[in-house]
This record gives structure tokens, C-alpha cells and sequence, in this order.
């Protein structure tokens, strides 16, 4: 039997499982009614793609819709016609949505598009657009969330916590 030994070479099997649940019970948008929510304003990466704490955070799930939709596949057709469907179906219960038009807030999501940050997250989320429903209660029910984790450590930590009866979709990349 031949064994060989790599030195000096640096090499990892690990790579990270996204996943986003939707639920569909208890949905509750009721504080957010009458309010406008302008799309990618002050946000911070760390908290849109690492922060558990906000995981279950509306205006987090909502700036995660639009960050999903600068992915470097993403046409400006694509983008466009994404937050066109974020507007109609927040507009159908009365909430109305905006889009940032500062340049600066869209210079950290360029330079972590590269990263692949931005292209995991769209491949784990693009499919909550296929509904207006599926937005409403993405972005504002507390059972519904975008989560990510390096998977070579064992079973899903939250799997648990993903309520029998929600659509989830499991995206892995590595």
C-alpha cells in the first residue's frame, strides 16, 4: 500500500450550508403598516449575513431580499424586476418600499460580491420571489430566516428550531 504525505499544503473539506425558512403561520406585519422601508440604507454586512441575533430581524430579512438580488449574476433587468416584486407585495399590505439611490450605500455589497457572500445568498434565497406570499412571511413572520454555517462540524444547529410545515431550501456550497 502507497501512501503519500502532502507538506506544507494548506487544504480544508469544510464548506457551509445555507439555508432559508419560510413560514407561513402567524405572520404578523401590523407595526410596519403606513411605513416606508428604503432598501439598502445603512446597512451593515456582518449583520445581513452573520448576525443570529437579527436573523428573525424585518428590516434584516428585507435588505438580505435586495442584497440576494446585486449578485454577480444578477442583471440590472433581474434586479429591477426583483424589487418591483418586493414593492408590489409589501404595497398589498400597505407598506411601501423604496430603493436607496446613495452610491455609497451599495459600495460594501460590490466588494463583497466577489467574496461569494452575495452569490451564496441569492443561490440559497431567489426562490422567495416566486411568490408574494412567500415575501410577506420571509420578511415578517419570526419563524421565518436566512442562516448559514460551516457544515464539516455535524448535524444543522437550528434544524430544530425549523417548525414542521415550512418550506425551507437548503443550498451547499464547497
Amino acid at each position: 500500500m502507497k501512501k503519500q504525505i502532502r507538506r506544507n499544503v494548506f487544504e480544508t473539506n469544510s464548506s457551509t450550508q445555507h439555508t432559508v425558512t419560510v413560514c407561513n403561520e402567524n405572520t404578523d406585519y401590523s407595526d410596519y403598516v403606513g411605513k416606508t422601508i428604503v432598501l439598502g440604507k445603512n446597512v451593515d454586512c456582518d449583520e445581513i449575513l452573520c448576525n443570529e441575533r437579527k436573523k428573525r430581524n424585518p428590516i434584516v430579512k428585507m435588505n438580505q431580499l435586495w442584497l440576494s438580488l446585486l449578485g454577480s449574476d444578477t442583471s440590472m433587468y433581474q434586479f429591477m424586476k426583483g424589487i418591483d416584486t418586493i414593492k408590489k407585495a409589501l404595497n398589498k399590505i400597505g407598506i411601501t418600499v423604496e430603493l436607496s439611490t446613495d452610491i455609497g450605500d451599495y459600495r460594501w455589497a460590490d466588494e463583497h460580491r466577489w467574496y461569494g457572500d452575495i452569490d451564496d445568498l441569492d443561490c440559497a434565497i431567489h426562490w422567495v420571489f416566486n411568490s408574494e406570499e412567500d415575501i410577506i412571511n420571509y420578511v415578517f413572520n419570526q419563524d421565518s430566516w436566512y442562516d448559514s454555517y460551516e457544515d464539516n462540524y455535524g448535524e444543522c444547529p437550528y434544524e430544530n428550531d425549523i417548525k414542521k410545515g415550512n418550506k425551507t431550501e437548503w443550498y451547499r456550497n464547497g
